[in-house]
């Protein structure tokens, strides 16, 4: 679903950071969709090896920046993509608010259906959410954070 997303949006000039990346598929589609910079970011070593690997396959290195949350400083965001199961998302609303620049991007995926309400319920404080989009059992949030 992120990806059917990130194929109908503008990413050039964008800064997207991909939040728990795994093996790096959005964030190597972001790139590959002309968003400027791209981060790659998750907590597993072994995710942040695979990501580094599919990002020099696809030539990508320029545009891919691939590491671990504790160890950069990012700026804000235009565009944060998160495929990772509730509670980490529900963990991580404030992070994400402040990753995110007013006005910028959230799409936040990998929640069942019947987590939908939960999620929006956290997501609301600091963000402006669209109607969720359902898939059978899955479903994406998008939205855009508050300017104040």
């Amino acid at each position: 679903m992120c990806l059917e997303w990130l194929a109908g949006q503008t990413l050039e000039g964008k800064t997207v950071i991909d939040y728990g990346c795994g093996s790096g598929i959005l964030a190597l589609a972001s790139a590959s969709l002309g968003a400027e910079q791209v981060y790659a970011i998750d907590i597993d070593p072994q995710a942040i090896m695979a990501t580094s690997d599919n990002t020099a396959k696809n030539k990508l290195s320029e545009k891919l920046i691939v590491t671990s949350p504790d160890l950069i400083e990012f700026p804000e965001m235009d565009i944060l993509l998160a495929n990772i199961l509730l509670v980490p998302l529900l963990q991580l609303v404030e992070k994400f608010s402040v990753l995110v620049k007013p006005e910028g991007q959230i799409v936040l995926s990998g929640i069942l259906a019947a987590q939908i309400e939960e999620c929006l319920e956290t997501y609301n404080s600091w963000f402006r959410m669209d109607e969720p989009k359902f898939s059978d059992e899955w479903a994406i949030l998008t939205g855009y954070r508050y300017t104040s």
